[in-house]
């Protein structure tokens, strides 16, 4: 970990009720099975609740999705939302992450009577425009979906005072540089907001990012890799390569699959919903 600004560090935690949460927080973690902090929520909860900007560098699995969703709702802990305004942005690469978050927030938001909505592409605009005239006070979003119902007139964002940018790495591998620059430019200034960023890897384009968007000198934690980590595969995956033509692929697929017990999960991705649902109706 690197300091800030300031050079001081806050110290790490070691249990969940040194966590600076409500009580009630705390005994929700624990019924949700949280024995004691991960590694990365034990470093990331003292800076982002003292009010800092925050860069930090860590593997999915890690825990960062708390990391960053309890000092959001401290923060936001008895305001009320305005309809399309929210207080908090979670931009995320994709509908699946997206969603993933979401459900984390829902655990822990409505304990402190905080509401949430998850906007995403790929589905019909108006009922995320309905949620959004609630006044929620969380939005987690995909860079493109968020920018088109900015630009419907249907969400803004001059009073997000607290901004995560999730899996930046992989957003800018997805080309989302010019949805980001727009957002943030609807956003409320560096002096004016908190930003926290999260990347799998430390890579130029993502450290340039974060100097573009975030106060100067930020808080730095590298929970894997070091500060000179660039982009590389996950150690603990095993990762095998097989060579297909298309219409080779289904039949190798299922021999892989075969060959696991029946206990075995396994998750796979296809590149479109209607190879999605092929592949689960022949399964």
């Amino acid at each position: 970990m690197t300091g800030g600004a300031t050079g001081d560090i806050p110290a790490c935690l070691r249990l969940l009720e040194d966590a600076p949460f409500d009580k009630a927080v705390i005994k929700a973690m624990h019924s949700a099975g949280f024995k004691e902090p991960s590694t990365i929520q034990a470093q990331t909860w003292p800076i982002a609740v003292d009010g800092n900007d925050l860069v930090a560098v860590a593997k999915t699995g890690s825990g960062k999705t708390l990391g960053f969703l309890l000092p959001a709702f401290k923060r936001i802990a008895g305001k009320t939302a305005k309809a399309n305004r929210p207080l908090v942005l979670v931009l995320a690469p994709t509908r699946e992450l997206a969603v993933q978050i979401e459900v984390e927030c829902q655990k822990f938001a409505k304990i402190q009577g905080i509401s949430s909505v998850c906007l995403y592409g790929g589905v019909p605009v108006g009922p995320q425009k309905g949620a959004l005239g609630k006044g929620p006070h969380v939005v987690i979003a995909t860079p493109g979906r968020i920018c088109d119902l900015m630009n419907q007139g249907a969400c803004e964002l001059k009073d997000c005072s607290y901004v995560v940018l999730d899996e930046a790495d992989r957003m800018l591998d997805m080309g989302f540089e010019p949805q980001i620059t727009q957002i943030f430019g609807k956003l409320p200034g560096v002096d004016g907001r908190q930003t926290l960023l999260f990347s799998a890897t430390w890579p130029k384009n993502v450290r340039k990012m974060a100097a573009k968007f975030m106060r100067p000198d930020p808080f730095h934690i590298f929970a894997q890799g070091g500060e000179d980590a660039e982009l590389h595969a996950n150690k603990s995956i095993t990762q095998t390569f097989i060579q297909a033509q298309d219409d080779e692929k289904d039949a190798k697929l299922w021999k892989i699959l075969q060959d696991f017990p029946d206990s075995a999960r396994v998750v796979i991705f296809a590149n479109t919903k209607r190879r999605v649902d092929y592949l689960q109706k022949v399964n």
